[in-house]
């Protein structure tokens, strides 16, 4: 439907900064560590058959085995929509299985397999082994300022 609205003019080249420095921004600092991260867990977690984001599911699940699909969702901070996914995969894979909720027929629980169970403290000591890698060039001061940090950041959305 058009509208009568006129958009504003894009900036001439001369009034352009030419020399804008989007690394000063937190937002493209976050995504340049969160993509480096990733990029370190993918190969190792491939041996096991698990994604960096399915390594999110299979950590709340070792931890809370049996937990309901949205109290999961919110755990690992990933929609509904993108979880289901992810959980079909894992499922796929052998890790997951869905056991419908005794208390409410809606509800399913989600439950990590004897091979998960199997496969776990191998998967855990590799996230151990990946995360010392992470903190070996930083001070326990400098980690702990940044995990500080961190959570202040993660905790402002809620």
């Amino acid at each position: 439907m058009p509208t009568n609205k006129k958009l504003p003019e894009a900036p001439r080249s001369e009034d352009r900064n030419l020399e804008y420095d989007a690394s000063r921004h937190l937002y493209f600092n976050l995504g340049r560590v969160v993509r480096r991260v990733y990029n370190l867990y993918h190969q190792p977690l491939a041996v096991f058959g698990i994604t960096p984001s399915q390594f999110f599911v299979f950590n709340a699940l070792w931890s809370e085995d049996g937990i309901n699909f949205s109290d999961l969702a919110k755990r690992v901070a990933i929609d509904v929509s993108t979880l289901t996914g992810i959980i079909d995969r894992m499922e796929r894979a052998g890790y997951v299985e869905r056991i419908p909720d005794q208390q409410d027929r809606r509800a399913v629980r989600l439950f990590l397999t004897e091979k998960a169970k199997d496969t776990g403290p191998s998967v855990l000591k590799l996230a151990d082994e990946l995360d010392s890698i992470i903190r070996r060039p930083f001070t326990k001061s400098d980690i702990d300022t940044f995990e500080r940090v961190l959570k202040a950041l993660a905790e402002q959305g809620d």
